[in-house]
């Protein structure tokens, strides 16, 4: 499993689609070294974090954690 504590951005370099291609790559690099699953870190309360996770496929539910199902994951 593949843990993410915290992503960012430069603020110069956000809306650019930097954090999707980082969380896409470092998702896909895990599944090519076994990972099964990936979580990270998302406050609820950063709506521009969770629309990220969101479009790669994550599932959040709310809370703190958001989940990625790395089996079917491209």
């Amino acid at each position: 499993m593949l843990w993410i504590e915290n992503l960012g951005v430069h603020p110069e370099h956000r809306r650019k689609g930097v954090g999707l291609k980082l969380l896409r790559r470092a998702s896909l690099d895990a599944k090519k070294k076994g990972a099964k699953a990936v979580q990270s870190v998302v406050m609820p309360d950063a709506k521009d974090a969770v629309m990220l996770h969101k479009k790669v496929g994550f599932f959040i539910d709310g809370r703190k954690f958001a989940f990625l199902d790395l089996e079917n994951f491209q």
